[in-house]
Order: C-alpha cells, then structure tokens, then sequence
C-alpha cells in the first residue's frame, strides 16, 4: 500500500482510538507520531534487496523484514521508555495510539500482493496476506467485497475492540 493511505489510515485509526477509550490527547502529538508509526516501510526506502551478501546473513530471503510485529514492541517500548523520562502525562495513550497505527500499517500492507508480509519474522519466516481470491458476493462483473475491505474491516474492528479494552479494563480514573 502507498504511503499516503498508510499515513491518512493510521491517522484515522489512531484519532478513532483515542477518542473511542475517552482518552485526553493533542491532535498535533498524533501527527508528530505518524511518521514513526510507518517506520517499518523503511525497508522498502532501502532497497536492502540490491545487498545480496547482508540479505542473506540477516533477512534470510524476506520481501519485507522490516514488517513484523516484534518492530512494533520495539518502538512503542521506546516510545513508552522516552516519554517516561521526558513527559509524565499522556505516555500510555500515545504509546497505545502508536502501537493501534503501527498494527494498521501491518493488516494494510497484508492486502493482495505476490508475497504478504512476514509477520512473525525473528521467530518465524511465514508471510502473510489477505489473498486476492477472499472475495465475496459477485455483482455483475465485480464484487461488493474485496481484500482491501476485509482489511479495513479487520483494521477497525481491532480499533474499536482495543479502545473499548482499554476504557473498560486497563486504565483507571487518576490515569485518564
């Protein structure tokens, strides 16, 4: 998927999240957050492919390594360990905003393609992907759902299913 409807997706389903767990937060902190929650598409701005000889001995023969959920841990572990040093207030709603940006880049970039993504990685090299013949109900020549339906769907399910988690279970009233 480009970057542009990776940036305007993630940002939606970060604002959605947020607003759906009744968590305080800034606009302009989301959007400071966008382009590190598309960090894992570094892989693609590399070319790594071109370097036969470190493909091999680090990535083994992965289209993206870059696209996994261990990156994910990753960065909002930092994101949580910085904004823990640095700002006391809104660290765990802008690293669970974060992390909500950070899985829709991933169900979004598992949509159609030749390969999926290796979505295990470091444990695993399985790729996965929503496969272009998920189609469902055939209208005329077409069909009413597609692969890139199926991922928004699941995107904003697991949005709506982690806000309402995180605004029943996880955080208390001195914490919001």
């Amino acid at each position: 998927m480009d970057s542009i409807s990776h940036a305007v997706l993630n940002l939606v389903g970060g604002y959605v999240f947020l607003k759906g767990a009744e968590l305080r937060f800034k606009v302009r902190y989301l959007i400071i957050l966008l382009p590190l929650s598309m960090i894992m598409d570094l892989d693609h701005l590399l070319a790594y492919h071109r370097l036969a000889p470190f493909k091999q001995s680090l990535f083994g023969n992965l289209p993206s390594p870059l696209h996994n959920i261990f990156l994910v841990l990753v960065v909002c572990t930092a994101l949580y360990a910085f904004l823990s040093l640095f700002y006391r207030q809104g660290r765990y709603a802008y690293t669970l905003a974060l992390g909500i940006m950070m899985l829709g880049s991933l169900v979004l970039d598992m949509v159609g393609g030749m390969y999926g993504i290796p979505l295990f990685f470091p444990l695993s090299e399985r790729l996965y992907q929503i496969p272009n013949w998920w189609r469902f109900f055939p209208v005329g020549h077409s069909y009413a759902v597609e692969p890139l339906g199926i991922a928004l769907f699941a995107y904003f399910l697991m949005v709506g299913f982690s806000a309402a988690l995180v605004r029943r279970f996880l955080l208390n009233e001195n914490q919001r």
